[in-house]
């Protein structure tokens, strides 16, 4: 499921006008953060140490590890 839908995003921007700007342009960090935290509590795996926050600085050190420039990761 992920390989599709990372490819309609990359169709997506591959046909959007050059500085088309943000892909989900209503959407805040806020309303991510409820929602994950919101998974995380019904899975039964929020706690003080796995959040959206800490989530995110798992996946950029994944990112980092397979070879991404951290230039790239920290966008």
């Amino acid at each position: 499921m992920f390989a599709a839908a990372a490819e309609a995003v990359r169709l997506y921007r591959a046909a959007a006008p050059e500085g088309a700007g943000a892909l989900f342009p209503g959407l805040t960090m806020a309303q991510v953060r409820k929602w994950v935290n919101g998974y995380l509590h019904a899975l039964g795996l929020k706690s003080a140490r796995v959040s959206a926050h800490s989530l995110r600085h798992t996946a950029g050190q994944v990112l980092i590890a397979k070879g991404v420039d951290p230039v790239h990761v920290q966008r």
